[in-house]
């Protein structure tokens, strides 16, 4: 049975290099979410160019919009009957800095960041858990997992960066939302793998200035497709960052609890289950 592979953002970059490994080494159907239908025709036509086999759709989908999302799911639900893997991909970095481009004007800051970067992260895994939990469970699968998540964050959502702090803001984000939900989705009647990468510098079309990349040591799109390739045999390593530098996949663990007690707090917390 094909697996049926959603991926936003996915019409080019990242999101794109994504859609390519899944169909040229997985038995899978995927489906491209993207607010660029131009760029979403053009990866469709490319990928299937290239796999004339290829299963390949395109759905253009706002990802800040619960309604553009859930729409997008559901057709893809009503038409394939599960939804086996979701890269909640969609990112984008601000244009002028949280504090504004002139400090002596007073000037609502746009939180478009925080809607693609967090908001559509979030509006993707409450949408992949619904659908997930709905997929049986095979005794013939070794896996014992209903679904897999993996979310893009970034090295800026590892370490500070200066440069663009509302992005890293939401990269942080994601990394605390993975880490997070690691263990609750664990358990019945969930039992999903979610996983975040933490890639350094890409040259895809992030950058709009690709001189940018000159001076940088940059990690090429293969080291992505190797860190999801581990994934796929590991179904046991869930709620983890991986940090892509170069050719290397580096396991990013949390900061250790400044004190003891902390750590008890929270898994005080865990054994409530609720706060």
């Amino acid at each position: 049975m094909s697996s049926i592979v959603i991926v936003t953002g996915g019409a080019s970059g990242i999101g794109f290099e994504i859609c390519h490994h899944f169909l040229a080494s997985q038995a899978a159907h995927v489906v491209i979410l993207d607010t660029n239908a131009q760029n979403g025709a053009a990866a469709v036509q490319k990928l299937t160019s290239e796999f004339a086999s290829a299963s390949v759709t395109f759905i253009e989908c706002d990802v800040t919009s619960w309604t553009s999302q859930a729409g997008a799911f559901e057709q893809i639900y009503q038409q394939h009957g599960r939804i086996d893997i979701v890269f909640a991909n969609a990112g984008i970095s601000e244009k002028e800095p949280v504090y504004g481009a002139n400090v002596a004007e007073l000037k609502e800051p746009s939180l478009a960041v925080v809607d693609v970067n967090v908001c559509g992260v979030i509006y993707s895994i409450n949408l992949a858990v619904h659908y997930m939990a709905k997929n049986p469970l095979s005794p013939n699968d070794s896996t014992q997992l209903r679904g897999r998540i993996f979310c893009t964050s970034s090295c800026a959502g590892i370490y500070p960066f200066a440069t663009l702090p509302l992005y890293t803001a939401s990269k942080h984000a994601v990394v605390g939302l993975v880490r997070s939900l690691g263990r609750p989705l664990t358990e019945p009647p969930f039992q999903i793998q979610i996983n975040a990468f933490a890639p350094g510098p890409i040259q895809t079309g992030f950058s709009s200035d690709a001189t940018v990349y000159q001076n940088l040591f940059t990690t090429p799109l293969s080291t992505i497709t190797k860190a999801v390739n581990i994934l796929m045999e590991a179904p046991n390593i869930t709620g983890k960052v991986f940090e892509l530098h170069g050719e290397h996949i580096t396991l990013s663990p949390p900061p250790s609890y400044a004190h003891e007690e902390t750590g008890k707090n929270i898994e005080y917390y865990w054994s409530l289950g609720h706060i």
